[in-house]
């Protein structure tokens, strides 16, 4: 029994390290001009998330209801 419960621990783990290799890939993607680690890639895959998300609002009038809308800046506009 404990060599199964040992089999099960390390394909999780193997899975694991496939996912966190396929999010490391997809940051690399998004991000050639970087050098992607597994460091780097989760807050680099974060900060996707947030791009496309601000972007869906600041792209639908009624994502943000009312006075909130004004203080949404687009992110073209923050960078500058």
């Amino acid at each position: 029994m404990a060599k199964d419960a040992l089999a099960g621990q390390s394909q999780r783990v193997q899975i694991a390290h496939e996912m966190e290799n396929r999010i490391k890939a997809a940051a690399q993607r998004l991000h050639p001009h970087l050098t992607v680690t597994l460091k780097t890639a989760d807050a680099l895959m974060i900060l996707e998330y947030g791009r496309r998300v601000s972007a869906s609002y600041t792209n639908s009038s009624n994502a943000i209801p009312g006075p909130m809308r004004e203080n949404v800046v687009p992110l073209s506009k923050a960078a500058n």
